[in-house]
């Protein structure tokens, strides 16, 4: 029985939460899967496909026994709680978890709308697109962003509410405190940039020379141009920026870390820390493709053997990581030299160590 990883060992790990919030997660057997409690009791069986609940108290159940008349195979789905109720019957066609109470779905393949439903399956709101809306969460809300078939896209709260409609093609991110919504991408390069609030009015306008990439938890927005990049701290409006000299390359920041990357002119890959001063990690510059990623203020970068372990600031906490676990103050690190180490995530002071 191969159940949902927890830790992370390597680039094929889970980089979310795969169980519940009661700590139920999934495992598979063959064709059958599985919810399993704690202590490893089954609560719930089914042929069908279970995704990881990253979180929430329910999932998506998929079910790939549903033919068509003309006996292609079709998909179909539902959701299920870590209890094993089924509280959306299996019959969607497209169908993602909001959250908790909250589901985008899509009940035929041609169809050209979207629903925003309850719990209840109850319709909230229709969403005019032809490709799924894009959910964006803080701790306390969610946004939803579609663009329609005349290119305007909008920005819904949970409660089917538009906040804000702009005239390009573009899917908005939040920022960490729920305060800002920002585009992640620009699909027509003559648009302007601009953050708005979490109310749709407009909070700041961007250089039209400049390209900015995604906001952090600090609320830094990267930016670059032809002379350098650096940030723009949302809260005071002041910039920070060095010289450098950029290619087609952009700055941007590992998730919400204060760990920003770019690949330089000779095409290595190039970190900086909050000072916007050089981090270096040979074994990394000349790799074509890394895994770089973020989770509770720790970032982890791999490399052909391992990988770096950076806090929020770039502060390198290990160089040679086999496998990492990080807690709300602390970080647990083993390394593949056989040695452990429980260290504080802001400092590195070691606060145990394993030889």
């Amino acid at each position: 029985m191969n159940s949902s990883p927890f830790g992370i060992s390597g680039p094929e790990s889970s980089y979310g939460i795969s169980s519940s919030f009661n700590g139920v997660h999934t495992a598979s057997n063959e064709d059958k899967y599985f919810l399993l409690s704690t202590t490893g009791e089954v609560l719930f069986e089914t042929e069908g496909v279970i995704l990881p609940f990253e979180g929430n108290d329910v999932t998506v159940l998929n079910d790939y026994s549903r033919s068509h008349n003309n006996g292609t195979e079709r998909i179909a789905s539902g959701v299920v709680t870590d209890a094993g109720e089924i509280v959306i019957p299996v019959k969607y066609h497209y169908l993602s978890v909001v959250d908790n109470e909250h589901f985008i779905v899509k009940e035929w393949e041609y169809e050209d709308m979207y629903r925003l439903i309850d719990r209840s399956g109850q319709t909230i709101i229709e969403i005019e697109t032809d490709t799924p809306p894009v959910v964006d969460h803080t701790d306390n809300d969610a946004f939803i962003s579609a663009t329609n078939y005349w290119g305007e896209t909008t920005v819904f709260n949970i409660n089917g509410e538009s906040i804000l409609r702009v005239p390009y093609i573009t899917n908005f991110s939040v920022s960490e405190n729920g305060k800002y919504l920002y585009p992640s991408y620009l699909d027509d390069n003559s648009q302007q940039y601009i953050v708005y609030t979490a109310e749709g009015e407009t909070h700041f306008q961007g250089d039209k020379i400049k390209d900015y990439h995604r906001v952090n938890n600090n609320n830094w927005l990267a930016f670059s141009d032809y002379s350098g990049f650096g940030y723009i701290d949302l809260e005071t409006r002041e910039s920070v920026q060095i010289p450098y000299e950029m290619n087609d390359s952009y700055f941007s920041f590992i998730n919400g870390a204060n760990v920003g990357t770019i690949t330089n002119n000779r095409g290595e890959h190039v970190f900086f820390n909050s000072r916007l001063e050089e981090i270096f990690l040979p074994e990394t510059q000349l790799m074509g493709h890394f895994v770089q990623f973020e989770l509770n203020d720790i970032v982890y970068i791999y490399k052909n053997k391992g990988f770096y372990v950076l806090n929020k600031d770039g502060d390198i906490l290990s160089e040679d990581a086999l496998y990492a676990f990080a807690h709300e103050d602390s970080v647990y690190i083993q390394e593949t030299n056989g040695k452990a180490y429980l260290l504080n995530k802001d400092t590195g002071k070691i606060i145990k160590e394993k030889k």
